[in-house]
């Protein structure tokens, strides 16, 4: 199918699933009395194998929050994580604003919307790039 502008359809359906999982690993984690809020929050697509993370996650003081990103853009929405405020504004941010990042880049594409979307939340100094380090499991 297409969205509202022509485009592919499975980009704004992927934008809305990963706010649709964020949502639910929030609400099981309200319904969990006395659960702590995620600290850290990964998200990656179901057939990816992760290799490597660019620094140890670390709990407590001292600890520096950031958003890991991928280094190359294309491909960069396999695989992210960050701090819990920074991935609920990239997860829950960008399906809302679907409409207005196609009208603005002239396509529908994960990779440039989200790319689009961390500018324009102030999130760009947080982001730390690594080298993709994923592979895509077939079986």
């Amino acid at each position: 199918g297409t969205d509202s502008e022509g485009f592919d359809g499975r980009y704004i359906n992927q934008w809305k699933m990963v706010q649709k999982c964020f949502e639910l690993m929030e609400a099981e984690e309200e319904a969990i009395k006395g659960c702590p809020r995620s600290e850290y929050v990964i998200r990656a697509r179901p057939d990816l194998r992760v290799a490597c993370l660019p620094f140890a996650l670390q709990r407590g003081a001292g600890s520096k929050a950031y958003l890991a990103l991928q280094e190359r853009l294309w491909g960069s929405d396999n695989f992210f994580f960050g701090d819990y405020n920074s991935m609920r504004t990239v997860c829950c941010g960008i399906a809302p604003k679907y409409d207005e990042y196609t009208s603005m880049l002239g396509q529908a594409s994960s990779e440039p919307m989200m790319q689009r979307h961390i500018e324009e939340v102030g999130l760009e100094e947080k982001v730390i790039r690594f080298a993709r380090c994923v592979s895509v499991d077939r079986t």
